[in-house]
């Protein structure tokens, strides 16, 4: 492919594997990508902002397409770990964020992709991108001090996407309305839509919950996927389809799938 120069952690992950679409590392604020370098217990974080994750429980580091991948099992206590990062709200006002994700789910019921969602007790949930109970993908923001929520999910059941390899993505763009939030996969967009919002919403909250990859907290009780996450991008805007697209396509080339 034209354009690729070898990664390293101190440039990043952008700079190493998206330097001909500039826009794709420009607007990055976090990528987690283990095929760019697995090692020990730690998750490294390939935008250049330095935010290493944790493996916790059993997750661990397998081969896969292209590289390495993590594993998570769906019994419990299986996650990374980011630490109190990706905070899109102060309360009053939301700010736009996009998440895409390269995953495989050997079962689509609660497969937890990244969440601030770790709400053991009142007022710790900021956000939701998962493929949820009722096997739908769904992108939702919490107003803790309204319990209110915003969002959109899938009318459709993804079961029929377990076992393979699937770009996910979600975009926000901070409007704290339902119809700012635009879902994807494998690069195309969702035209039928659910709502997964409630009347009481105007900000999301910095709760001090960490982000964590592979897990939710639903009232005080976890959800753990079941399968394989490769790369794990968050963007501070709201991705242009097109721009989806295009990241769809790379990302499938390096994934080799």
């Amino acid at each position: 492919m034209s354009g690729l120069i070898l990664p390293s952690y101190a440039t990043g992950f952008a700079q190493g594997m998206l330097s001909d679409i500039p826009w794709a590392w420009e607007v990055l604020v976090g990528a987690w990508s283990p095929s760019l370098g697995a090692t020990g217990r730690q998750l490294r974080d390939w935008s250049g902002k330095y935010n290493p994750g944790t493996l916790e429980g059993d997750a661990h580091f397998v081969p896969g397409p292209g590289g390495t991948v993590l594993e998570f099992d769906g019994t419990g206590g299986d996650k990374i770990g980011l630490g109190n990062i990706l905070n899109f709200g102060d309360g009053s006002l939301d700010s736009p964020f996009s998440i895409v994700a390269f995953v495989n789910m050997r079962d689509a019921t609660n497969f937890e992709i990244l969440t601030k969602a770790n709400n053991t007790s009142t007022g710790t949930i900021e956000w939701v991108f998962e493929v949820s109970d009722g096997d739908q993908l769904r992108f939702t923001v919490y107003d803790n001090a309204a319990a209110g929520r915003r969002g959109r999910k899938t009318t459709a059941t993804l079961e029929i996407l377990e076992g393979q390899w699937v770009q996910f993505a979600g975009t926000y763009d901070g409007s704290s309305a339902e119809a700012g939030f635009y879902l994807y996969i494998n690069g195309v967009e969702v035209t039928d839509y659910a709502s997964n919002s409630n009347s009481a919403y105007t900000a999301m909250h910095n709760t001090g919950v960490p982000a964590e990859i592979g897990v939710a907290f639903s009232a005080g009780t976890p959800r753990w996927a079941d399968g394989q996450i490769s790369d794990t991008l968050v963007y501070n805007c709201a991705l242009l389809p097109i721009q989806i697209k295009e990241l769809y396509e790379r990302q499938k080339q390096l994934v080799n799938v």
